[in-house]
């Protein structure tokens, strides 16, 4: 998440101004050089995750029995770097062009498949099945290679606003590099704030009883009712920031921040009404 959300965010912002710019060119650039960053984060975190498991375990505090689990898992989840990397970095760009149905399309597509093929291998009759969580893992790396597959099939449209380009995916360092400079100090803000995540789930693995790290991952289930439509409220305004500053209009860009964050203040305080006394 840290590495490929440091991608994404350069991405949209590169995106995002090139299309109220009106540059066509430098937005598909931008696409083409975000795949290929989100393919080399999504490496790197494979091999980060692949060398530092064991390490990882431990600093969670893990039962033996839930710590072997957890690698089983890993182990298999660590390979989606790379697709996820890149389709992370796609999704972005298309957010900030402003064309957010085609991501919704591929994001379904990872979620059905992995609903399907995991219930397949971890319940399902032999011999496809009884793979326990070893199957799960198996089933979310099908479900991003999917829905790698089907954005990057939709972006053949040419009525897609970034249609592939062969010279858009040849290597541009300045380009790379311009998203680089915007994503790595997001890359330092989601780092802070998973660093401090992690330290919570460690004092709750740890805590005396059972149950309490499964109870934490339920409620902040529940929880993600009222974040997750704030984050998608905030990745709106990213993108019309994005094009307003493109379009050299600082006042629309500024009320587009005050309508979002206004309305994501409003959605989410009624939400957290809702889980007071619902």
């Amino acid at each position: 998440n840290i590495l490929q959300g440091a991608v994404a965010t350069g991405v949209m912002a590169l995106v995002s101004r090139a299309t109220g710019a009106r540059d066509t060119d430098l937005a598909k650039r931008g696409l083409g050089q975000g795949v290929w960053l989100g393919i080399a984060a999504g490496m790197l975190s494979l091999i980060i995750l692949q060398l530092g498991i064991p390490l990882l375990i431990k600093g969670v505090g893990l039962s033996p029995e839930a710590a072997r689990h957890a690698e089983d898992f890993l182990r298999i989840l660590a390979i989606t770097g790379p697709f996820s990397g890149a389709m992370f970095a796609i999704n972005a760009a298309l957010r900030g062009a402003g064309d957010t149905r085609t991501p919704f399309i591929g994001m379904c597509v990872v979620n059905v498949v992995n609903m399907a093929v995991s219930s397949m291998l971890a319940l399902g009759p032999a011999p496809f099945g009884g793979h326990g969580v070893s199957g799960i893992a198996t089933g979310t790396l099908c479900g991003w290679i999917s829905g790698l597959l089907t954005v990057a099939l939709l972006l053949m449209r040419k009525s897609s606003p970034l249609a592939w380009s062969i010279a858009a995916l040849r290597p541009h360092r300045e380009t790379m590099g311009r998203i680089i400079r915007v994503g790595a100090p997001q890359s330092m803000e989601i780092a802070c704030m998973w660093g401090i995540h992690a330290y919570g789930i460690h004092v709750i693995a740890t805590l005396p009883g059972e149950g309490n790290l499964g109870a934490h991952i339920l409620a902040i289930r529940v929880e993600s009712m009222s974040f997750l439509p704030g984050w998608a409220i905030a990745t709106a305004g990213a993108a019309l920031v994005g094009q307003y500053l493109g379009a050299g209009s600082k006042e629309m860009a500024i009320r587009s921040v005050r309508l979002c964050w206004k309305v994501a203040a409003a959605l989410m305080g009624s939400i957290g009404i809702l889980f007071i006394f619902g």
